[in-house]
């Protein structure tokens, strides 16, 4: 992933790839929060980071 917000390193990416793994595998669902990240991530391409 390359996306304006991980080049700007706002988050934990560790966890984030860890939480995914955990839905991947079904150990939890992080589908949610999954989902906020991604519309998160596209909203702030969209309106922010117009690059």
């Amino acid at each position: 992933m390359n996306s304006a917000m991980r080049r700007r390193d706002f988050f934990d990416y560790n966890f984030i790839a860890r939480i995914l793994e955990e839905h991947r595998r079904g150990a939890r669902d992080w589908g949610i929060h999954l989902w906020a990240l991604l519309n998160l991530s596209f909203w702030y391409e969209r309106w922010i980071d117009r690059g």
